[in-house]
């Protein structure tokens, strides 16, 4: 839908200005930043801090803009923090999500060079969004069993886009 690329724009100025003391870059990641690509409605933003020594101020920054923390998330990946926005009924979708990061860090790099391999190898986008697909009518509302039945696909993406992070998932 060409009007996410619409919805992410708006909110990056939304962030901007509320994060207008605290030095920081802003992404769109997720598969809303793919044109073509199968995704559910929600815009995912990456937003790189230099640290997080002004988390608590960027919190809050981040709270005024409707915002939610989800510490719970961190569980799947520390070096990130997640916000939330949107309905707070569990039953609906939620508009974004913020994944909080440090500019630069594994988490950043990764995420940015899966997004640009699915942009630019149409290959690779194609079997991601195959894979998707086919989740969708597996994992139900699961949305743990989704991301994990992802993870194959993934990484085979991310190893073609030169990311050299370690899977923590995989043992040796």
């Amino acid at each position: 839908d060409p009007a996410w690329a619409t919805a992410y724009r708006t909110e990056a100025t939304l962030l901007d200005t509320a994060l207008v003391h605290v030095p920081h870059w802003i992404e769109h990641i997720g598969s809303t930043a793919v044109p073509g690509l199968l995704a559910k409605p929600v815009i995912d933003v990456m937003v790189g801090v230099t640290d997080y020594d002004r988390f608590d101020e960027i919190r809050r920054a981040l709270v005024g803009q409707a915002y939610e923390w989800d510490p719970a998330a961190e569980r799947d990946e520390p070096t990130r923090k997640v916000f939330r926005k949107g309905p707070r009924d569990v039953t609906q979708l939620r508009t974004h999500h913020l994944h909080l990061t440090v500019k630069d860090g594994d988490y950043w790099r990764r995420i940015l060079a899966f997004r640009d391999q699915l942009r630019q190898d149409p290959n690779a986008a194609a079997q991601y969004g195959a894979v998707k697909r086919s989740l969708l009518g597996t994992c139900g509302g699961d949305s743990r069993a989704y991301t994990r039945g992802k993870h194959d696909v993934v990484k085979k993406i991310e190893r073609a886009a030169g990311v050299n992070v370690p899977d923590p998932d995989r043992r040796p």
